[in-house]
C-alpha cells in the first residue's frame, strides 16, 4: 500500500499545525504537503521538521487560498511531489 497524502491549508501553527501532527501520530502511511501564506516559511519549516523527526515525508508551499490559481499551483505541486492526494483539511483562515 503507498502512502496516503494530506494537504493541510493553515498548516504553520495552530490548529493546522496539530491537525499534521495528529495525522501522523496516527498513521505509519501519510505524506504532508502543508500551506501556509508567504512570510510563515519559518513556521512552515518547523511543522515540517516535526512531521520528518516521526519519518513522514512533508513539503511546505507557500499561497493564499483567497486566490485560486495559487491553490491550483500547490494542490499540483502536491501530486506531482507525492502522486496523489488523498486526505484535504481546508483551515485556513
Amino acid at each position: 500500500m503507498s502512502p496516503r497524502v494530506a494537504f493541510i491549508t493553515g498548516a504553520a501553527g495552530g490548529i493546522g499545525e496539530s491537525i499534521a501532527l495528529r495525522l501522523a501520530s496516527e498513521s505509519e502511511e501519510i505524506s504532508f504537503t502543508l500551506l501556509d501564506l508567504q512570510g510563515k516559511e519559518t513556521d512552515l519549516q518547523n511543522v515540517v521538521k516535526k512531521l520528518e523527526a516521526q519519518g513522514r515525508k512533508a513539503i511546505f508551499i507557500t499561497a493564499d487560498v483567497s486566490v485560486e490559481e495559487q491553490v491550483k499551483n500547490a494542490v499540483d505541486t502536491c501530486v506531482e511531489t507525492f502522486g496523489g492526494l488523498d486526505i484535504m483539511v481546508a483551515n485556513a483562515g
